[in-house]
């Protein structure tokens, strides 16, 4: 995550962008015709950091930053298995987002990653051994 508090900001084209605190304001990215969604996030914040890819693949932002950024983040399907649970009421963002993620960054199917996950009872560790993987992780 970044040294600094800031925002990450979706900008029309798709490219994601992140401006620290100090250079621009909350109001700056709401009156910008360019930015379609805007999230604000500190250093460590593991859940905003997954709001904000998830969120941002299902709205148009380029696959290479997210992937980018997910491996910089250490965004993992271990740690997605942490993360899901932390979303009480998913918003239809994160609801279109992450079959997108598991695909297009996991490289799993989703509908068989997201069984897996739910086969596991409610409050036990998931068994990550015979977790669905990519090709390349097989």
């Amino acid at each position: 995550m970044n040294q600094f508090p800031g925002h990450y900001y979706l900008h029309e084209n798709g490219n994601l962008i992140y401006k620290p605190l100090f250079t621009t304001s909350q109001a700056d990215l709401v009156e910008s015709p360019c930015v379609k969604k805007f999230w604000y996030i500190e250093k460590g914040d593991r859940k905003v950091a997954w709001t904000i890819v998830i969120e941002a693949l299902a709205s148009g932002a380029d696959l290479p930053r997210i992937k980018a950024l997910a491996n910089l983040w250490g965004l993992t399907a271990e740690d997605l298995c942490t993360y899901i649970p932390k979303v009480s009421k998913p918003t239809p963002l994160q609801q279109e987002g992450l079959p997108l993620f598991i695909e297009n960054v996991l490289g799993v199917d989703p509908d068989t990653w997201l069984d897996w996950l739910g086969a596991t009872p409610k409050g036990e560790r998931p068994d990550f051994s015979s977790m669905p993987r990519s090709e390349e992780d097989a």
